[in-house]
């Protein structure tokens, strides 16, 4: 932050576990005008799947919960056994418990992380914005 010309003084570092805060937060009727969820993987195996799946549902409708009228929420997957379409079906309205968020965006492994044709597994990132 320091690099940046940013005052970390002027901002609060938490560590906890996510779903504890959010639901702290969300009974305080804390709000934020943005929210990037970005968990370590899910998914680690086939078989993890649908419980993955669950969990991100779950985590995607927490921070939803805590969202400002107009906020951007971003939510990011690292899961190679979760496909950019399932990972979208975490985001709609059934999910996320609230109607009013659009996709915005959907997007996959950024230039620096290219991945072979032949290798779809490779293409395991996706980052998802929604307004």
């Amino acid at each position: 932050m320091r690099a940046n010309d940013i005052d970390p003084g002027a901002h609060s570092f938490v560590t906890a576990d996510a779903f504890a805060f959010l639901a702290a937060a969300k009974g305080k009727g804390q709000t934020w005008d943005l929210a990037i969820s970005d968990p370590p993987s899910f998914a680690p195996s086939e078989k993890a799947k649908p419980k993955a799946l669950a969990a991100y549902r779950k985590l995607h409708a927490a921070c939803a919960d805590v969202l400002s009228p107009g906020a951007v929420f971003c939510a990011a997957s690292c899961s190679s056994h979760v496909t950019a379409e399932d990972f979208a079906s975490t985001l709609d309205d059934a999910a996320l418990g609230r109607t009013g968020l659009s996709l915005v965006g959907l997007f996959g492994p950024p230039a620096d992380h290219p991945t072979l044709a032949a290798f779809p597994e490779g293409r395991y990132l996706k980052f998802a914005v929604l307004r």
